[in-house]
């Protein structure tokens, strides 16, 4: 089980085959920051797919000002990017497509709930 978990979308609209322009991924930053901004203890942010991964590091250098270069999506992989700003956990997106090409299992899905849950755990015993 999962605690505490808010689940978004990075783009707010369903543009044509599901394939968001940077313009519309672009005008919905503002909406993505604004949630996440309301979530007051939020210590940790699973990105489902590459797509997210990109809409959120993108946000959080923004936000944060980081110069940083981040390492890329990968299934599993934990970013931590220092004090007071949400630890990334990345999965690939639980679509038919991942899923039905076994792409992204039903144990590699649980393996990063279950990481995802221990960070947020060490994350809200840090300063």
């Amino acid at each position: 089980m999962l605690k505490g978990a808010y689940v978004t979308a990075a783009v707010k609209c369903a543009p044509p085959e599901n394939k968001p322009t940077t313009e519309e991924t672009h005008n919905c930053s503002a909406y993505l920051a604004s949630e996440i901004d309301s979530l007051r203890d939020l210590k940790t942010i699973l990105c489902l797919g590459q797509f997210a991964f990109k809409a959120i590091i993108q946000m959080i250098k923004s936000r944060y000002n980081l110069r940083t270069r981040s390492e890329g999506f990968a299934h599993g992989r934990v970013l931590r990017f220092g004090a007071g700003i949400p630890v990334i956990v990345c999965s690939y997106h639980p679509s038919p497509r991942n899923t039905q090409t076994g792409k992204l299992t039903e144990k590699m899905f649980l393996s990063v709930l279950k990481r995802t849950r221990a960070t947020s755990k060490i994350a809200q015993n840090m300063p």
